[in-house]
């Protein structure tokens, strides 16, 4: 039983490790700037630590044993929402971008239209 405790806090342990490594403040370029995939980074691994304290909470209700698998669900269900967050995000930039291609080709059409009328 000691074990598994102890495999919960290693869990938990890498998991703060991971969001002290990508602290933007301790990760920026020579200019001083943070870069976006620095911040996504931290605010990604802030959400996974979250998920998996939130999980190994849930799970000491039944034991050590329920901490550790309270820690991986925990983890899984994070990545799953992130990986869907982001997935929603990029389709909304493409839309955007496609939303902006067709106007520019609908203006370039009807400029050609307009030249073709004054040339008759």
């Amino acid at each position: 039983m000691k074990l598994l405790a102890a495999l919960a806090l290693v869990l938990a342990t890498i998991g703060t490790l991971n969001v002290a490594h990508a602290n933007p403040a301790t990760t920026e370029d020579q200019a001083g700037h943070q870069t976006h995939l620095q911040k996504r980074f931290f605010r990604s691994n802030a959400a996974r630590l979250g998920g998996m304290v939130a999980g190994g909470v849930v799970g000491s209700v039944v034991g050590p044993v329920g901490t550790v698998v309270g820690v991986g669900a925990g983890l899984y269900a994070t990545n799953k929402a992130i990986k869907h967050r982001r997935e929603k995000k990029q389709r909304k930039k493409d839309e955007k971008i496609a939303k902006k291609a067709a106007e520019k080709t609908a203006k370039e059409a009807e400029k050609a239209a307009k030249k073709a009328a004054e040339k008759k």
